[in-house]
């Protein structure tokens, strides 16, 4: 999935409301861009996602928040083995991944979030008020920037992370 252009959310995927989706296998998400939100992959409110197995999301670029994967509210989603999340950027908050309120994530197993941008807060994972995140076992959050606060994390306020075996 590389090379597109979405004028609102979602240069690369938008996963719609309400839905199940698995994105996994070999699979690149590479070169989009989206003039709102969400560069490489949108999942948006109350909808189940799974980014597993040999995935890499690349060179995306957003000109609002996160440049590889943005997470819509009351959302869960798992991001685990041998996820690449990389050199995105984002004008706004966000530049790898964006966690938007009451959402569950889980990012494990050998997932890297290194070289993305923000042009506001949170360089890598930036996680937003009312949201449960989980890291773990060996995941990379290395070489992010952000213009504001949290090159690596930004966590708001009311959430719950835990970082732990990385």
């Amino acid at each position: 999935i590389t090379h597109n252009n979405a004028f609102g959310l979602g240069g690369g995927v938008v996963v719609n409301s309400n839905s199940y989706v698995s994105i996994a296998g070999n699979v690149s998400v590479t070169h989009n861009n989206a003039s709102d939100s969400g560069g490489g992959v949108v999942v948006d409110s109350n909808s189940y996602v799974r980014i597993a197995g040999n995935v890499s999301i690349t060179h995306n670029n957003a000109s609002g928040e996160c440049g590889g994967v943005f997470v819509g509210s009351n959302s869960n989603v798992t991001i685990a083995g041998n996820v690449s999340i990389t050199h995105n950027n984002a004008s706004g908050s966000g530049g790898g991944v964006v966690v938007n309120s009451n959402s569950n994530v889980t990012i494990a197993g050998n997932v890297s979030i290194t070289h993305n941008n923000a042009s506001h807060d949170g360089g890598g994972v930036f996680v937003d008020s009312n949201s449960n995140v989980t890291i773990t076992g060996n995941v990379s959050i290395t070489h992010n920037n952000a213009s504001g606060s949290g090159g690596g994390v930004l966590v708001n306020s009311n959430s719950n992370v835990s970082i732990a075996g990385n």
